[in-house]
């Protein structure tokens, strides 16, 4: 998704931001105590990190949920804390649902296949989960087109006797419920906005700031605020 749907949703709570800033009549301050304009400006939930207009290219699309579980683009987020989190919790959950469905024979799960007597390194591919026959596990590889003829040209697709075979996978075998509160929260303030983080009293140190502490991979920018 492009620039243009950046700012489409910077625009929405941009003008959020300014509208539950005068509702609750806050005011951010910086360090010498100097009145902040926040006017046409956007706060990231994630790291609470301000960003102007001109720094668009500092922040990222976020999908709720990821994007690699078909979820929507609802929010921008800190580019610097969605690609962390992208390596990291995001990845633990996509492979934990690909285990899921890898148990019940739903679906493959990726893996990296050794054949050390005929290849150098690891094939890339999939791994399939059969019906149990005689108290055996039945499974099947899937792999690239290109790499199942350079399979037949050495020999193990037509007689696969005495080839050593072994594969890697990566798998969570349980849910990451930091993702999952990752989410909730985020589908939160997709709907309700700034007023999900601030009240009369400033931001809502008691709740939702407790959850972005948990949920956060680095330093936080915190902001002091004054009521007026």
């Amino acid at each position: 998704m492009g620039t243009d749907s950046k700012f489409k949703i910077f625009d929405k709570f941009s003008k959020d931001l300014t509208g539950t800033l005068q509702k609750f009549q806050l005011s951010f301050t910086d360090e010498n105590g100097d009145k902040i304009d926040l006017h046409d400006h956007y706060i990231c939930p994630l790291s609470l990190r301000v960003y102007s207009r001109k720094d668009i290219d500092k922040l990222s699309i976020e999908h709720v949920p990821q994007h690699s579980l078909n979820g929507k683009p609802l929010i921008l987020t800190d580019k610097e804390f969605n690609n962390n989190d992208g390596g990291t919790k995001d990845k633990k959950i996509l492979n934990y649902f690909k285990y899921r469905n890898f148990q019940d024979g739903v679906g493959p799960i990726d893996a990296k296949f050794y054949v050390p007597d005929i290849i150098n390194g690891a094939l890339s591919g999939k791994l399939y989960n059969g019906p149990v026959k005689d108290g055996k596990v039945e499974v099947k590889f899937g792999f690239p087109n290109k790499t199942v003829n350079m399979l037949k040209e050495r020999g193990p697709i037509e007689n696969w006797s005495g080839v050593k075979l072994r594969f890697k996978v990566d798998y969570s075998p349980e849910i990451n419920k930091s993702v999952l509160l990752k989410a909730a929260y985020l589908i939160a303030f997709s709907k309700i906005g700034y007023r999900l983080l601030f009240n009369f009293q400033g931001i809502k140190s008691n709740s939702y700031w407790l959850i972005i502490k948990e949920l956060k991979k680095s330093s936080l920018c915190r902001l002091s605020i004054n009521i007026y």
